[in-house]
């Protein structure tokens, strides 16, 4: 499996690279809906690229599909890196031993051990 499937950087990456091809694409179908001339020509030439850039999009929200099934295939076999100490992580773990540590203060200030 691919390796950038792996770890959380990578994945975030990925889908923001589908999400900004995906806008763009809609607003160049926005900005060719908007008809000026009405010659044949400019009509055809027009329909072409409206033809284009939907078939842009379309591939665009196919690739976010397989990107999205790629992930839960990651997440249902384990293969995903993401469980690594993260700061919020290493933040809880240091207010739970400084509240473990008010706590026996306070339990060893009432005259009773704390049992740890």
């Amino acid at each position: 499996m691919d390796q950038s499937l792996r770890n959380a950087p990578a994945l975030l990456a990925r889908i923001d690279t589908a999400t900004q091809q995906l806008i763009r694409r809609f607003e160049n179908l926005i900005g060719l809906a908007s008809l000026e001339k009405t010659d044949r020509n400019s009509t055809a030439l027009n329909a072409l690229e409206i033809d284009v850039e939907t078939a842009a999009l379309i591939r665009g929200a196919e690739d976010l599909t397989t990107l999205i099934r790629q992930m839960q295939e990651v997440w249902l076999f384990g293969e995903l890196n993401t469980l690594g100490k993260s700061e919020s992580q290493e933040k809880m773990q240091q207010n739970t031993v400084a509240v473990a540590e008010l706590l026996h203060k306070v339990l060893s200030g009432y005259g009773r051990e704390a049992e740890v």
